[in-house]
């Protein structure tokens, strides 16, 4: 389990260094677009392009927030819940977001095949909207194998403690009940 969360901290770092390059480049088209305006060469396309880079972008970087929590946190009350509410209310949290964001992804991607057989490219740029959809994909689905695995590791750690009780034990037959006392008496 510590060795897939290791893969998606580090996918999620490679997604918000992507989509850190992906605003700068936002810029540079919005800013080239406004200083070539009073000469006459203004960009054709930069508004499309800037609305799907700024989603691209926001996209690529979510799911690197989520690794750290620094993404918005309603959280006012929830101090004084009890823990296993707490357990419950985190787990039940994860499940819908891995359920709309897999949905996301999954629409993105049958959008992306409708662009595809459309045939459509953004005006002046030559980019077809397939593999711009397709790339928006991307970061709601590393989002949903985020919040899968923070649904899968209480599972792994049940797991793992017990099997290490199965361990320590010489053989199965040697493990006792719960209301077995020491020395045979009950």
């Amino acid at each position: 389990m510590q060795r897939i969360e290791n893969i998606l901290k580090k996918a999620s770092a490679l997604f918000s260094a992507a989509g850190c390059v992906v605003m700068l480049a936002m810029f540079v088209l919005v800013s080239a677009n406004i200083i070539g305006r009073p000469f006459g060469a203004s960009i054709r396309g930069t508004v499309e392009m800037s609305g799907f880079l700024c989603a691209l972008a926001v996209g690529l970087c979510l799911p690197g927030a989520q690794f750290a929590g620094s993404h918005i946190s309603a959280g006012l009350c929830s101090g004084r819940l009890p823990r296993a509410v707490l357990g419950l209310d985190r787990t039940l949290v994860s499940l819908v977001c891995l359920l709309l964001l897999g949905l996301a992804a999954y629409e993105l991607k049958g959008l992306a095949e409708y662009a595809r057989e459309m045939d459509e490219y953004i005006d002046g740029f030559d980019i077809s909207y397939y593999g711009m959809v397709l790339g928006l994909a991307a970061g709601p689905t590393l989002h949903a194998a985020i919040f899968g695995l923070a649904l899968l590791q209480p599972c792994a750690g049940a797991a793992r403690g017990l099997s290490g009780g199965l361990r320590r034990a010489k053989n199965p037959g040697q493990i006792r009940s719960a209301t077995e006392v020491p020395g045979g008496r009950a």
